[in-house]
C-alpha cells in the first residue's frame, strides 16, 4: 500500500541548516537523513538541491533509511568552480566516497534527470556498491529545455545566464517543466531558489552542465545488471517520452513506467503515483529469465 501523501508542501525552514555534512572525496557535502533500513541514495538533476525530494521522503523513509544528498556545487554542497569537479564520472567517484563516509556498503538509488546518469555510472562502474535503480526521465539537456537552460553551455552567454538567476528565472522554469502549475508555489520557489542567492552557485551550475557528458555513460549501460525501473512522464515537455527508446535499447531487462498528465518533474507532480511504482518495484523488483 502507497504510504499516505502529505498534500501540503513540504517546509524547509532555514534549509542550510536542516542537513548535515560530510566531507568526501575532498568536497563539503551537504544532505539529509531520514529513516532506518536498508539504505536508498537520492540524487537530484543539475540545477536542484534535496529539496526536490519534498513531496515524497517521508514516504520512503518510513521504510528505506534515505540519504537526499546535495551534489558537489548544488544546494548547500561546495561549490568548486573547475569543470572537471563535474563530469558524470567524478560526480559519481565522489558519491561512492561519500557512501563511505556515512558507512554504507551499497544503497538502491533514485536518480532524477541529469542525477539518473550519474546513477547509471555508478551502477556501471560500481557494480557491488549500488542495488536496484530508479530513473526518472533520464539524460542531459535537450533542445526542448528552455532557452535559460541550454544557454548556460554557452561559452559567449552563459556566464550572464548563470549571474542573473533569480527567483522570477525559477519560477518561469517550473511552469514549464510542470504539467499542472497549479501546484507551483511561492515557497516552492522560493526553496529552489534560496542556494542561487550565493554568488557562486551559478557559476558552479554553469561548469556542471558544461562538464555534463551523458555520451559517457551511454557505451556501459548494456553491462548493468541492476534491476533498473525508468519512470517517464507523458507530458514532459523537457525531455519527450520519445527520449527514452535510447535506454530501452541500451537496457534490454529494464521496466519502463509512464505517467499521464505529468511534466518533467513527475515526482512532485504526482508523488502518489510515482511511490506507488517506486514501492512494488522496491519490494518485488524485476523478474528475469535464467542467464546460460
Amino acid at each position: 500500500m502507497t504510504p499516505e501523501i502529505n498534500q501540503k508542501t513540504r517546509q524547509f525552514q532555514n534549509s542550510e541548516h536542516i542537513g548535515r555534512y560530510a566531507d568526501a572525496n575532498g568536497r563539503h557535502i551537504h544532505y539529509l537523513e531520514q529513516g532506518t533500513g536498508e539504505a536508498l541514495l537520492l540524487i537530484h538533476s543539475l540545477g536542484q538541491s534535496f529539496f526536490t525530494w519534498h513531496r515524497v521522503i517521508d514516504a520512503l523513509s518510513a521504510q528505506y533509511r534515505v540519504i537526499a544528498v546535495d551534489l558537489p556545487g548544488h544546494g548547500y554542497s561546495e561549490k568548486p568552480a573547475d569543470e572537471p569537479s563535474y563530469a558524470i564520472g567524478a560526480l559519481a567517484d565522489t558519491l561512492v566516497a561519500f557512501m563511505d563516509e556515512l558507512g554504507v556498503e551499497t544503497a538502491n538509488v533514485i536518480g532524477f534527470s541529469m542525477g539518473g546518469m550519474i546513477a547509471l555510472d555508478m551502477a556501471a562502474r560500481f557494480a557491488s556498491r549500488i542495488g536496484a535503480l530508479v530513473l526518472i526521465c533520464p539524460g542531459g539537456i535537450t533542445a526542448t529545455m528552455p532557452y535559460r537552460v541550454r544557454s548556460l553551455e554557452s561559452s559567449i552567454t552563459g556566464w550572464l545566464t548563470a549571474a542573473t538567476i533569480s527567483p522570477k528565472t525559477v519560477a518561469n522554469l517550473l511552469t514549464d517543466a510542470f504539467f499542472d502549475r497549479t501546484l507551483i508555489t511561492p515557497e516552492m520557489v522560493r526553496e529552489y531558489y534560496k542556494p542561487y542567492a550565493d554568488k557562486a552557485a551559478g557559476a558552479a551550475l554553469r561548469a556542471a552542465l558544461r562538464a555534463f557528458d551523458e555520451e559517457d555513460v551511454m557505451p556501459s549501460l548494456r553491462d548493468i545488471e541492476n534491476d533498473v525501473l525508468i519512470i517517464w512522464g507523458v507530458d514532459d515537455r523537457w525531455r519527450e517520452v520519445s527520449s527514452a527508446e535510447v535506454f530501452h535499447i541500451a537496457l534490454p531487462n529494464a521496466q519502463f513506467a509512464l505517467i499521464r498528465n505529468c511534466g518533467h518533474v513527475l515526482h512532485e507532480e504526482k508523488p502518489e503515483r510515482f511511490l506507488e511504482y517506486v514501492l512494488d518495484f522496491f519490494e518485488h523488483g524485476i523478474d528475469r529469465p535464467e542467464r546460460d
